[in-house]
């Protein structure tokens, strides 16, 4: 294996792309599956407390999964995390009391950060640059769908079984998707070159530029979304009209996925353009919820949902291509500044709509989007992932 030659993957089986969405997929499931489970817990600070521990475990951890992909082989990792997972829900399910799920959301946070950048890395590995932006899309946007669908039925479960037999279903799920690394080929451990970090400080400005563009597009991409719900809810929705309506979400991220290649064929970079104009369009109508709950909280929902695949899917197509020496490494930054600059952006507006009102956020939302959009383009346009930091793994993959 070696550093400098393009990765080539021959007409790969629909078996290793299905394989390689499930543990993305069981990381979305497990963190926006658990926001119902966490308001049934009976105690506000334990359930607040569970969900921060969780993505600041989530957020930080990503680095480190990412250098032990690259030392120890993607499959590894993700068989680790996903074992990890199901101990941290199961032990979970059975918590004495419910501030002791801190403790155990935290570990959950921490496993869960194991599988969405190992598994870019692991497209990086196996996907030349010309067809990553597709696959990415298409994998997020399987993971989407699922944070969709364990939205709704983690809810469903909570109304009916109770919240510990529900987070001890995600338990099983997280053991049954084992399966999923299984299938995978083996990748990672990159032959002998400079020390990781020293790789990473190779992608010199092109890096910094990826990496603190990631941290305020995570911001308006992610920050927003979170406040759906609660806002569906304070207008008069029950739980399962707010968690129906943002299921919108995961179903346009699936349809984006599929528009992705149409408008990559007919112009290069137009994904991008059309992400960012949905982006700016859902977060100006979250301002409309409160006096059009079902309808502006469901195209919002969509719009967003549908700009993350268009639009995010480049960004994360080209983080898996900067530091081929140290994908892992790239990728885990990459996704541990997003996520970063999601939590950030979830407490500033839900801050400033404490302060200034729901107009103002959607406002400077807006703006912050128009930002992201134009400078996006210039960032992800076609050729950003040529150069010098643009080499690839030598791995070839038989259908």
């Amino acid at each position: 294996m070696s550093t400098g030659t393009t990765t080539e993957v021959r007409r790969p089986a629909r078996s290793l792309t299905a394989a390689l969405a499930l543990a993305p997929a069981l990381s979305y499931a497990d963190r926006f599956g658990y926001l119902p489970l966490a308001t049934a817990l009976g105690d506000p600070a334990a359930a607040a407390g569970s969900v921060t521990a969780y993505l600041i475990a989530y957020g930080v951890s990503q680095p480190f999964w990412g250098t032990a992909s690259d030392r120890y082989g993607r499959r590894q990792v993700l068989g680790a995390g996903l074992l990890l997972l199901a101990v941290a829900n199961g032990l979970t399910a059975l918590v004495p009391a419910p501030p002791w799920a801190i403790l155990t959301r935290g570990v959950a946070g921490l496993a869960s950060g194991a599988l969405l950048p190992t598994t870019l890395a692991l497209i990086g590995d196996l996907w030349p640059a010309q067809e990553r932006h597709v696959v990415v899309s298409r994998t997020t946007a399987t993971a989407s769908l699922a944070a969709s669908v364990a939205t709704l039925g983690a809810g469903i479960g909570a109304e009916l079984l109770g919240w510990r037999v529900t987070i001890g279903l995600f338990a099983v799920l997280a053991l049954l998707g084992l399966a999923g690394p299984a299938g995978l080929p083996a990748a990672g451990r990159p032959a002998a070159g400079p020390p990781r970090w020293t790789a990473l400080r190779q992608a010199g400005p092109q890096g910094a530029r990826l990496y603190g563009f990631a941290f305020v597009e995570g911001a308006v991409m992610l920050g927003t979304f979170p406040l759906l719900a609660p806002l569906l809810r304070s207008a008069g929705g029950s739980t399962l009209v707010a968690g129906a309506t943002t299921a919108a979400y995961g179903v346009a991220a699936v349809a984006g996925a599929r528009i992705v290649p149409v408008l990559e064929r007919r112009r290069p970079g137009s994904a991008v353009l059309v992400g960012g104009l949905l982006l700016i369009g859902g977060n100006a109508l979250v301002a409309w919820v409160p006096t059009a709950p079902l309808l502006a909280g469901a195209v919002a929902s969509a719009a967003l949902g549908a700009a993350f695949t268009l639009f995010h899917g480049r960004l994360q197509a080209l983080a898996t291509q900067l530091v081929p020496a140290a994908r892992g490494l790239g990728t885990g930054l990459f996704v541990g500044m997003v996520f970063t600059g999601a939590a950030l952006g979830t407490w500033a507006a839900d801050r400033l709509t404490a302060s200034r009102g729901l107009g103002v956020t959607a406002i400077a939302t807006v703006l912050v989007s128009i930002a992201v959009t134009v400078t996006g383009r210039r960032l992800l346009a076609p050729g950003s992932d040529r150069g010098p930091a643009a080499q690839h793994l030598d791995l070839t993959v038989q259908p």
